[in-house]
């Protein structure tokens, strides 16, 4: 078998990365909508099969086989139902974790100030910068996801010409 040959694979990968990047890239809300919505249809039938086999088996009573099942069923409908609500959930407290990190920045920066250290001022900036971050997403949760998941598109299209161009090289040089 030829060394480009053997590489096929990772070729055939790469092309994916770049595919489903651009996916990504330029359908963003249609793509989370899609990755909640297989997410939750995961949710459902693994309820299912929790809510199945605790009622087959007698090995799981007095477990949480039965109850998991269903809270997996009912969140993962609701999921289906309203598949941009867990991703505005998790933008919403990550900003809460980005406002407390600029309020602490802040007041390290004030911190600084008060030392009169050279460059005090270029602190103040970054950590008002970062507070303001930290609200704009909280404020607007759902251009926030967009913007993440177009950022996860641009990672998998670099990843996939990275890839492919090393996969290329290494093929014709090893």
């Amino acid at each position: 078998m030829s060394k480009l040959a053997s590489k096929l694979p990772f070729f055939i990968q790469s092309v994916i990365y770049v595919v489903v990047g651009f996916i990504l890239l330029l359908k963003s809300e249609k793509s989370l909508t899609l990755i909640s919505r297989i997410a939750a249809t995961l949710l459902i039938l693994v309820g299912a099969i929790n809510v199945i086999r605790s009622l087959v088996k007698k090995d799981t009573l007095g477990s949480f086989v039965f109850p998991g099942g269903i809270l997996c069923v009912i969140i993962g409908a609701f999921l289906f139902y309203k598949p941009l609500t867990i991703s505005n959930i998790l933008v919403v407290i990550l900003s809460f974790g980005i406002i407390l990190s600029g309020i602490f920045k802040l007041q390290n920066a004030i911190e600084i100030a008060r030392a009169k250290a050279q460059g005090w001022w270029v602190f103040i900036i970054i950590s008002v910068l970062i507070l303001a971050y930290g609200i704009v997403m909280l404020f607007n949760p759902f251009k926030t996801t967009q913007l993440l998941i177009k950022f996860l598109g641009i990672g998998f299209i670099v990843s996939g010409v990275i890839d492919f161009f090393s996969n290329t090289v290494v093929a014709m040089k090893v």
